[in-house]
């Protein structure tokens, strides 16, 4: 394939032929890069990582240039995107985001920017626990009012996962004004989406409004309220009930945890979340109820969580 891509071939194709052997080199290099040493690289000549960034930016050209393709490949135009994006991450090379403007009206330079871009660079810093430097990216970019601009041409897994983002991006910083904000638009969204995220999300919802003493003078309301709606609705197993039991034991005595049994209560729902991957995002309230216990934040208690 690589011959055929020295030889001027490629560019003979047909244009999904083309995209998916751009595609199929820039995967090939990508994973090369991963499996090689410093030392096998040959001094002066472009690396694999180099090679797959290549690749992959001539992908985004050639939806670029035909844009109605683009439009009817939204999933693999947005799937690419969100892979180049990430790689310049990686590489250090914001300067690449530049050319996913190039040839594309305002609208559509904006919604790749919030669609694409700004969800996968607030991902990068999120998994890199460079909580700070996420929101600060956020703020400084406007993602808010791009988002509720053009939320409707976004499709609804990817909206949730960018709103879900930012969520846990305050969440991290204690910050539960700005979290509780996010996390709500996630737990009314439909949950047949990713339910591994919306029922997490209406824990944290309930979370956050106790941290901000909304519920000051009926502590445990909403755990109660929260277990009826999740049990008509089915979806209610042993796990989530005994997130629900030990979040409202938080409520329940807040100052004094460490004369309950919240300690053995934890480490029973780590390791009946662990290895399951429809229960990841349950650590996010696992380390808030650390928090809790120790009395330590949020932020300190995600750097020292070890998932299985």
């Amino acid at each position: 394939l690589y011959a055929d891509f020295e030889a001027g071939d490629i560019e003979k194709l047909s244009l999904r032929a083309k995209i998916g052997a751009y595609s199929a080199l820039a995967e090939y290099y990508f994973y090369l890069n991963k499996h090689e040493n410093a030392e096998d690289q040959i001094q002066g000549e472009t690396t694999s990582e180099e090679k797959a960034l290549q690749f992959r930016e001539n992908v985004i050209r050639l939806f670029s240039e035909n844009k109605q393709y683009a439009d009817e490949e939204q999933l693999r135009f947005t799937a690419e995107l969100d892979v180049y994006v990430n790689q310049c991450l990686v590489m250090n090379r914001p300067v690449q985001f530049i050319n996913l403007e190039s040839g594309w009206d305002k609208e559509n330079s904006e919604l790749i920017m919030y669609r694409n871009v700004a969800y996968q660079t607030m991902q990068y810093h999120l998994l890199n626990n460079e909580f700070l430097k996420a929101k600060l990216f956020f703020e400084r970019e406007n993602i808010a009012a791009g988002l509720e601009k053009h939320q409707h041409r976004i499709v609804e897994n990817r909206l949730l996962a960018i709103r879900f983002t930012i969520g846990q991006i305050y969440y991290a910083l204690d910050d539960f004004d700005h979290a509780s904000d996010w996390f709500v638009k996630v737990a009314y969204m439909n949950s047949e989406v990713r339910p591994d995220v919306v029922l997490p999300c209406k824990v944290l919802e309930a979370i956050c409004l106790w941290e901000r003493k909304v519920y000051e003078h009926t502590q445990t309301r909403p755990i109660p309220k929260l277990r009826r709606n999740l049990k008509r609705a089915g979806m209610l197993d042993a796990f989530v009930k005994d997130i629900l039991d030990a979040v409202e034991l938080v409520f329940r005595h807040p100052t004094g945890l460490k004369k309950t049994n919240l300690a053995e209560r934890l480490e029973k729902l780590k390791n009946d979340r662990d290895g399951n991957k429809s229960r990841t995002y349950y650590y996010l309230i696992i380390v808030w109820l650390r928090a809790r216990l120790h009395r330590t934040s949020i932020n300190k208690e995600i750097l020292k969580f070890e998932p299985s």
